[in-house]
């Protein structure tokens, strides 16, 4: 029962010794003031960057398909660029199709003069 009063009564003392003392904690005229710096804040853009190694793939990928087999001459978008349906992608080599154009229209002479010559017959 004495540690009980004992302890009780250190307690109350530690109270009442804390209490006698000034609250620095209390807010008060003379510390109420304070140094205050004001700083005008106007929006700019961040340029903040990070440098990554990595490997980069598309979210969708196109494959390109030309109507006509030839050699790539010309490429009007860069990669990345974003393009319309319709819009022109690259240019072939027009050699190529010159040089077919030709032999077809040879080949179609060819045949329209052999198609003639069996109408006519072998006999005037």
């Amino acid at each position: 029962m004495s540690r009980f009063i004992l302890g009780n009564s250190l307690l109350l003392l530690t109270w009442v010794v804390a209490g006698c003392y000034p609250n620095s904690h209390v807010v008060t005229e003379e510390n109420r003031a304070r140094l205050v710096e004001t700083v005008v804040i106007q929006p700019e853009p961040i340029e903040e960057s990070i440098e990554l190694i990595g490997h980069i793939e598309p979210w969708r990928a196109a494959v390109l398909y030309f109507e006509v087999p030839g050699t790539v001459e010309e490429v009007f978008v860069e990669q990345g660029q974003r393009v319309n349906k319709g819009d022109p992608i690259a240019r072939l080599v027009l050699a190529d199709f010159e040089f077919e154009v030709q032999e077809k229209t040879a080949f179609k002479l060819a045949s329209q003069e052999e198609l003639n010559q069996l109408l006519e017959g072998t006999r005037k």
